[in-house]
């Protein structure tokens, strides 16, 4: 007696809207794996919020001297660091690891500008600042001078409370010059983080971290890489951005990064500061200063224009006002306005690359670190 056929189900292939369904949660997940990997940074208990003070080590030692972490605010921890933070390791100081450090320099009138940034790019509390370092591998803190003014002092304090977020440099603002506030915010950030990069930022430009995120993971066959939007400044003798430099001979200063954002690679951060203040030349201009200490040393100069453009794209880093403004004029609204344009805020960039990642089957096939994923896929990227 023969069988009857046994009956068949039609298969039924995927359509494009399930595909498109299963490729976001890959997406998601390569995103998480990422953020579990890059999140080693920032994980402590209590406030983020840090009082530099500078000390000298006893025995004419040059190294780091963290005294500890202690009590002495309710709202700042204090961290005690010798002005020459250049052997950290050798003390046995715990660093808290971290892709880069991005200081963003910021002073007592620009209360306004952190309110637009923390409604922008940049995390406005602990658990989103917890979460951006979790994404990117970037840690985030506004680096101040501290102050003499009563009224002031309060209200940064009043700050520091709501938002948990400064890196407060144990010198007085106002006598502060730009360069030696970023000498000091480099020995600070070097002597609490180990970092690839100390990224130095001001509080007028529009970025995108998980763009400046994927330019620092590149890799990079210099140990000393300076890395910023490259300038000369064609009048470097006049206003409205370059103070008089009665020095300086000939009409340009010597190459430079645009004020706006440069980064340090970690070897080049490690001997700059074991230089100490007193043997650095100060010009009145904080970024060709730091451009002609990296003239003085083996240094790659990395140029990026997608650090200094002047209209959002969905390439741009940083954009800024250069040369009208050394960031956005009239940051303080112009910050909010760019952050509404789609192109700014919303234009794709992790979720692209972890989509990558799934067609090239690196996420499957490789046990490689988060970061070492995201060198292999500029590779073969470019």
């Amino acid at each position: 007696m023969t069988s009857s056929p046994k009956p068949t189900l039609p298969i039924r292939k995927p359509n494009a809207t399930t595909l498109i369904t299963f490729q976001i949660i890959f997406v998601l997940a390569a995103i998480f794996s990422l953020g579990v990997v890059f999140g080693q940074c920032g994980r402590r208990g209590g406030t983020w919020s840090v009082r530099v003070i500078w000390g000298k080590s006893t025995g004419g030692s040059r190294g780091v001297e963290v005294v500890g972490i202690t009590n002495g605010s309710d709202l700042l921890r204090d961290v005690r660091v010798n002005v020459h933070a250049d052997e950290v390791a050798e003390l046995g100081v715990e660093r808290h690891k971290a892709m880069a450090f991005v200081g963003i320099m910021t002073g007592y009138g620009s209360a306004g500008r952190r309110r637009s940034l923390r409604s922008t790019w940049m995390p406005s509390d602990q658990r989103s600042l917890l979460r951006m370092e979790e994404e990117t591998g970037l840690a985030m803190r506004f680096v101040i001078g501290k102050t003499s003014d009563k009224a002031q002092a309060q209200e940064l304090e009043n700050e520091v409370l709501e938002h948990d977020d400064f890196m407060v440099l144990d010198m007085e603002q106002e006598r502060l010059k730009p360069a030696y506030k970023t000498l000091l915010f480099l020995r600070a950030a070097y002597a609490l983080y180990d970092c690839d990069f100390y990224v130095r930022v001001g509080d007028d430009i529009y970025l995108r971290p998980d763009r400046l995120s994927l330019l620092l993971a590149g890799d990079r066959s210099h140990p000393q890489t300076y890395l910023g939007c490259m300038t000369r400044d064609e009048d470097p003798l006049g206003p409205p951005l370059n103070p008089y430099e009665k020095s300086l001979v000939g009409g340009k200063y010597l190459l430079h990064a645009q004020r706006s954002i440069y980064a340090l690679s970690t070897d080049l951060v490690a001997n700059l500061i074991s230089l100490g203040h007193d043997r650095l030349r100060m010009l009145g201009s904080e970024d060709a200063t730091i451009g002609a200490w990296m003239v003085a040393m083996n240094v790659s100069f990395e140029h990026n224009a997608l650090l200094c453009s002047s209209e959002c794209s969905t390439r741009s880093i940083v954009v800024t006002d250069f040369p009208s403004c050394s960031g956005l004029c009239e940051a303080e609204e112009k910050l909010l306005e760019l952050h509404g344009e789609e192109t700014c805020s919303k234009s794709p960039t992790i979720a692209e690359y972890a989509l990558r990642f799934l067609e090239w089957g690196m996420l499957a096939n490789h046990k490689e670190s988060g970061q070492e994923k995201l060198k292999h896929a500029l590779r073969e990227k470019h």
